[in-house]
């Protein structure tokens, strides 16, 4: 009998808890002979019985954790029909897309990148951190895709990841997103943010003439300031500085000050920290 015949038994407990316990078990010990039982508790569902979630999710989870790419292909419908139905388990789908990414899944690309384009903000969240987990010339694509996707609710944050990534093929993507009037400013935003993150040769004096625009919306502005302090350029200094004295914002240009890394910022932000505590 194997050392795990009992947690396997388990797995056809009718109480969930009893269910998710074993498969929990199962997972941190990477048992491949529990596979099959695994993926039927997966898809075991019991409408009259409360918290019948607990023993799916954890089948879920305890699947990523084995490490056998048998788990792939049931995993991988398990997130298709999610999405096709318009993810009634938003919780469900999100440790789906956590499994396939520990598995290394590359056939999850695009239904990832279907996530991220969906309207549920913490789908899309968890889509994007999953997509950290793979080559970034995979990521790359995807984010792009999505990025450009005029139908996805979220779009700032594939545009956020593009600016972590600091991959110069998003730049011709994220300059029209900065100087489109029409889109939203929050996407404005993190399109300037992004640029800042990434650089470039024509970047600052991108960032430096919307910095200056007075008739740029406060949203805009604010990822413009942002971008200027990524970019680590002590042309930024000046501009930003004498912003400081009239701003009424002023927490989005001392952060920009400080990620400068410019030595002459720290009278500055010293002087600026004690006037708020002596407040």
């Amino acid at each position: 009998m194997s050392l795990y015949q009992a947690d396997i038994d388990a797995l056809a407990d009718p109480d969930p808890y009893v269910r998710a316990a074993a498969a929990e078990r199962l997972g941190e010990a990477r048992c491949t002979e529990a596979l099959v039982p695994l993926i039927g508790t997966m898809h075991w569902r019991q409408e009259d019985v409360e918290d019948e979630i607990e023993g799916r999710t954890a089948a879920v989870i305890a699947l990523g954790q084995l490490g056998d790419p048998r788990a792939i292909p049931p995993l991988l419908a398990f997130l298709q029909s999610s999405l096709d139905e318009d993810l009634e388990e938003v919780s469900l789908t999100c440790d789906v897309m956590e499994s396939l990414a520990k598995l290394q899944a590359s056939d999850a690309l695009p239904l990832l990148e279907r996530a991220v384009c969906s309207a549920e903000y913490d789908v899309v969240k968890t889509a994007v951190l999953c997509l950290r987990q793979y080559p970034a010339d995979d990521t790359i694509v995807v984010l792009l895709r999505a990025a450009a996707n005029p139908g996805a609710i979220a779009r700032d944050v594939a545009v956020e990841e593009l600016g972590l990534l600091r991959d110069a093929r998003a730049i011709p993507l994220l300059v029209p997103l900065l100087d489109d009037v029409t889109a939203n400013d929050w996407l404005r935003g993190a399109a300037a943010a992004a640029l800042g993150r990434i650089g470039g040769t024509f970047t600052f004096d991108l960032l430096l003439a919307a910095f200056l625009d007075a008739g740029l919306s406060e949203n805009v502005w604010h990822g413009v300031t942002r971008g200027l302090g990524y970019l680590a350029d002590p042309r930024a200094f000046a501009p930003l500085t004498q912003a400081l004295r009239t701003s009424e914002w002023p927490i989005f240009l001392l952060e920009a000050l400080g990620n400068l890394r410019d030595l002459r910022a720290v009278p500055i932000l010293i002087d600026y920290l004690r006037d708020r505590r002596a407040t």
